[in-house]
């Protein structure tokens, strides 16, 4: 079985590289690659394709179904990503490909940025950036200490779990809401009283079918006027839309997540449309580089790990 990679070797840490090259991995290193021009899979071998989302053509929608089929030599897909709800990896259980995530890699990062970003909403600092930091010390630009704010985590999984841990560091109080049962020091509550009783609110749970409109417009309605939301997931379980016009209209406080695009004059009221980096840092993409050529090689040696299908 042939483990082709695409992605950057500098993703990868030394050690790391060592053990794919002696599992004689091929690497496709241009960005935007089209699957018709890897010439192994043109070839019928068996392959374990390796996929950071920039390096495919399509980016997040580059592995729909229907391209997956024509390739009969695909025996699993490797993801580089902890999200795997942009691959339809159900389908590919039905047909016996192998998916794999890299679990954890990301979570110290990713909570840490979006504290962050609490804060800077907290301080209302979209709005001075959107003023060309010209500001008045009036209302709009007055801030609000985090101390001794209450804040909802919807979704009890590792970024979670680490966004409750960094803000009870800040004196904040923590509630939280999951799925499933959780043994948490944290006071669970329902969907309902997580929402209304809130100043800060984090969506940390995993965006797929089953959370699909989980968090309704009734639920964003029975917040306080002044409580922020934070989003490190994709739309899906909420109506993105519909919270920007409840921050521009003020009936909200404020609204951060990641953006591909310097948007911040495209919103009204206070947003934080903050760069897309929340993951990158020298220690994620370590842990990138472990867990992915661990998983890749797992499956090589018939005992696959990280599998999310």
């Amino acid at each position: 079985m042939k483990i082709i990679v695409l992605n950057s070797r500098d993703r990868f840490r030394k050690e790391d590289l060592k053990r794919l090259d002696e599992h004689k991995a091929v690497f496709y290193e241009q960005r935007r690659t089209k699957l018709e021009d890897i010439k192994e899979l043109k070839s019928g071998e068996d392959v374990i394709l390796g996929v950071q989302p920039g390096h495919i053509e399509g980016v997040w929608k580059g592995l729909p179904l229907e391209k997956i089929q024509k390739y009969k030599g695909i025996k699993a897909i490797c993801l580089s990503t902890t999200a795997f709800g942009w691959v339809p990896f159900e389908e590919l259980s039905e047909m016996n490909i192998i998916v794999t995530n890299v679990p954890g890699k990301s979570t110290d990062s990713v909570a840490e940025y979006y504290v962050f970003m609490m804060i800077g909403l907290l301080r209302k600092l979209p709005n001075i950036f959107k003023n060309n930091w010209e500001f008045e010390y009036d209302k709009d630009v007055m801030g609000t200490d985090a101390k001794g704010l209450k804040v909802g985590i919807v979704g009890l999984g590792r970024i979670g779990t680490r966004v409750a841990e960094i803000c009870s560091g800040l004196d904040m109080e923590v509630s939280y809401w999951n799925r499933t049962e959780k043994n948490s020091s944290y006071q669970s509550k329902t969907l309902e009283e997580l929402f209304k009783t809130s100043d800060v609110v984090f969506f940390t749970i995993t965006s797929d079918k089953n959370t699909k409109g989980l968090i309704s417009n009734e639920l964003i309605d029975s917040m306080k006027k002044t409580a922020v939301i934070l989003s490190p997931i994709e739309e899906g379980p909420y109506d993105k839309k519909y919270i920007l016009e409840k921050v521009a209209k003020k009936e909200l406080g404020g609204f951060g997540f990641e953006s591909r695009k310097g948007e911040i004059d495209k919103f009204e009221g206070n947003v934080f449309p903050a760069p897309e980096v929340g993951y990158y840092t020298k220690q994620t993409l370590d842990n990138e580089s472990e867990i992915m050529t661990n998983s890749m090689i797992s499956i090589i040696e018939g005992n696959p790990i990280n599998v999310v299908n």
